[in-house]
């Protein structure tokens, strides 16, 4: 919308400029009416009138398709429904690695992220050649590396342990009594049900007429798992699960769950108390009968609480509104009304709300894609063709988000089936600001799945919640990019973790990976101090007086801010050596903001006095 103002103010100045007058006259009669316009210069008028119309699109070309140029030429074959995609860095070099999975006959394939280009990698104890489904990447032993989980239909389950130089061996999870190795799983989430500290499996089962329930398997802390049903409100037989989605609907810092269940039974809702999960869907109002696919969990009303969006068939996708875990069933214009499978709200512009990206395909027919574009107050726009993803109709089924070439510009890999190769979209927006958050667990688990993740700026607030499967058999990236809009800096984050600690850090510049460990308030990652303009920064404790070394002369502009953001002192200074009078600024720690054209220094400074 800003882009919108922006041309429109443009055209505006140039048409007063040339002398364009516009006159309104309205008659006392409602119903009568008449515009007189007077022009000296009706060619400006049209370039406004034109501009105004399609501004929304010429100026948003923003993604373009590059698997093939990046290295990636792949496909999930064929099999039904498709299979999942992973965004997630298995070999945690900081550079969003892609893993997919594949029909029968061949392994799933992986793609290392190699500084923005990819090369396909094989794993020693990888021989899965089943009909895989989900792909999920996660440190269920909390030794430091990525394990693996594949799930299949008329296969095996199989959890692969990481030795730390991926070489795998590999457990199973077994099915129901009577299909140990043979059950018809789909989607897969990973949270910590019981906060041991240790990843759980939750798994759907399609069933069809078999009549197999869905399975938790909790996590023994050694790279084993053991399956609780008996007792579980999802012990439930002859309905077709797709997804799972762990999220903490009530913001008590433990996981939910909410399945997303095909034809003829609602969708489920469980809530979780101390490790229990209760069947609450009809009670919240979240048990709609649709034929439910996929999943996306994210606060797109920026309310601070986590909403559902779940895919359908041609009668449409639902959004489910969260109101204190009241559920409300919404239609903000983002139904799509195709067979609609994988769905991801991420801030495609990094302008601080939600956007939102659908595939869908019915085996028979492609269709179109939708990216529903978020223009502020809960109103959405489809534009994915103005955004540059004009070819996006093809036979898709899971996509994921993440950023391959470490931007700061959110990408989506979009896997399909045969004959169609997997489409890598790359986001070349750089608009505004962001943040990416790299969270490692000590006491929660290691990859900080299940915490929350809050983020203030100027006026704003964001909230994120981490996750281990969501969409339809997708994983995201584990690195948590969030607009900051036009904002330099965020004056606040907070994580908080499944474990009830809290990381509290201050005085974030955007536009950089962070690394937030849990209980350790210092950011190692950060740069604190610009030096490519400031020289030094004395004495630090000071008293009386701050003096701040520039490089070469020049105009800054500085604040003076406290560790609540509030701005105690600023003003500006044109030389090479700035001199701050703090005698009167109370006793405490201060960051030092130091701005110019183009550069920024944040430094922290304690005063006494």
């Amino acid at each position: 919308m800003s882009k919108i103002k922006s041309v429109v103010v443009f055209y505006l100045l140039i048409l007063i400029n040339q002398y364009l007058f516009i006159t309104l006259k309205v008659y006392t009669n409602p119903y009568a009416y008449s515009i007189k316009i007077k022009m000296y210069n009706l060619p400006s008028l049209i370039t406004f009138l034109f501009t105004l119309f399609f501004c929304s699109t010429s100026f948003s070309q923003y993604f373009n398709e590059v698997a093939q140029q990046k290295g990636i030429s792949d496909t999930y074959g064929n099999g039904a429904f498709g299979g999942g995609i992973s965004f997630a860095d298995f070999n945690q070099d900081g550079w969003d690695d892609i893993s997919i999975a594949t029909e029968a006959g061949r392994p799933p394939s992986f793609y290392q992220n190699q500084d923005g280009y990819f090369e396909q990698v094989y794993f020693n104890g990888l021989n899965n050649i089943k009909e895989t489904k989900q792909i999920l990447w996660a440190d269920v032993d909390n030794d430091g590396d990525r394990d693996l989980l594949l799930t299949a239909t008329n296969a095996g389950n199989f959890i692969h342990i990481n030795d730390g130089n991926f070489n795998f061996s590999s457990a199973l999870l077994p099915g129901p009594p009577g299909f140990e190795v043979n059950s018809p799983s789909f989607g897969a989430a990973m949270a910590d049900v019981n906060n041991d500290g240790f990843l759980d499996i939750f798994i759907c089962h399609h069933t069809n007429s078999i009549g197999l329930p869905d399975q938790l398997f909790l996590n023994q802390g050694d790279g084993t798992f053991y399956s609780i049903n008996s007792l579980m409100p999802w012990d439930i037989t002859y309905q077709l699960s797709f997804m799972p989605v762990f999220f903490d609907m009530d913001k008590n810092l433990s996981p939910d769950l909410y399945v997303a269940v095909d034809r003829n039974k609602p969708n489920q809702l469980f809530k979780n108390i101390e490790g229990d999960f209760v069947d609450v869907g009809l009670e919240y109002q979240a048990d709609i009968v649709i034929d439910g696919m996929g999943i996306s969990v994210a606060d797109f009303d920026s309310d601070t609480d986590l909403d559902l969006y779940i895919s359908n068939t041609q009668a449409g996708n639902v959004l489910l509104q969260n109101s204190d875990s009241l559920f409300e069933q919404i239609d903000f214009g983002i139904s799509y009304n195709e067979v609609g499978w994988g769905v991801n709200f991420f801030d495609f512009d990094n302008d601080a709300d939600l956007d939102l990206y659908v595939c869908g395909a019915n085996e028979i027919n492609p269709f179109k894609n939708a990216f529903y574009v978020n223009l502020g107050d809960n109103l959405f726009e489809d534009q994915i063709d103005a955004l540059g993803l004009v070819e996006d109709s093809t036979f898709s089924f899971s996509n994921a988000i993440g950023d391959f070439n470490n931007d700061g510009a959110p990408d989506i890999a979009v896997h399909n089936l045969s004959p169609d190769s997997l489409m890598l979209w790359e986001n070349t927006n750089d608009t505004n600001h962001w943040l990416k958050v790299d969270l490692v667990g000590t006491v929660s688990n290691r990859d900080g799945v299940g915490a929350w993740i809050e983020l203030y700026f100027g006026t704003n607030k964001q909230v994120r919640y981490t996750h281990c499967g969501i969409a339809y058999l997708g994983q995201n990236s584990d690195y948590e990019l969030i607009g900051i809009s036009t904002e330099d800096l965020v004056d606040s984050l907070i994580v908080k973790w499944p474990s009830g600690i809290i990381n509290k850090l201050y005085q974030i510049p955007t536009n950089q990976k962070i690394k937030v460990v849990e209980g350790n308030n210092t950011l190692t990652d950060i740069n604190l101090i610009n030096t490519n303009f400031v020289s030094q920064i004395f004495p630090n404790p000071t008293k009386d007086f701050i003096f701040v070394d520039f490089m070469e002369e020049g105009e800054y502009n500085w604040k003076l801010v406290n560790q609540r953001s509030q701005v105690v002192q600023r003003g500006n200074f044109t030389g090479k050596q700035l001199k701050i009078n703090t005698k009167f600024v109370e006793n405490g720690i201060f960051y030092l903001q130091i701005f110019n054209k183009t550069n920024f220094s944040i430094s922290k400074v304690l005063l006494i006095n």
